[in-house]
């Protein structure tokens, strides 16, 4: 999934390095807003059709990217010592 973001070029939504356009101080166009806002919902919807449907219930109605993956990033990638230990042994 990582590396297709990236491929895509949409890993920063992820990382949080895209911000949100706004139009203070620089001039942004309405074009580049809705570029920004159709990229944000590519990252979206790649992060969803990513996992399978039960697992999409830890989404539903999340609007950013970074959320989205930091949500399955807490539900699947546990850090307690076990699996530390787990991830050794194999």
């Amino acid at each position: 999934m990582e590396m297709l973001l990236c491929y895509e070029g949409l890993f920063g939504f992820i990382e949080g390095t895209e911000k949100e356009l706004k139009s203070t101080g620089d001039k942004v166009s309405e074009k580049d807003k809705i570029e920004f806002r159709r990229r944000k919902q590519k990252a979206i919807s790649t992060i969803a059709m990513g996992i399978n449907e039960g697992q999409q219930n830890l989404i539903i109605g999340l609007k950013d990217a970074k959320q989205t993956w930091d949500t399955l990033r807490e539900a699947f990638e546990p850090v307690s010592r076990a699996r530390i230990a787990h991830l050794r042994a194999e």
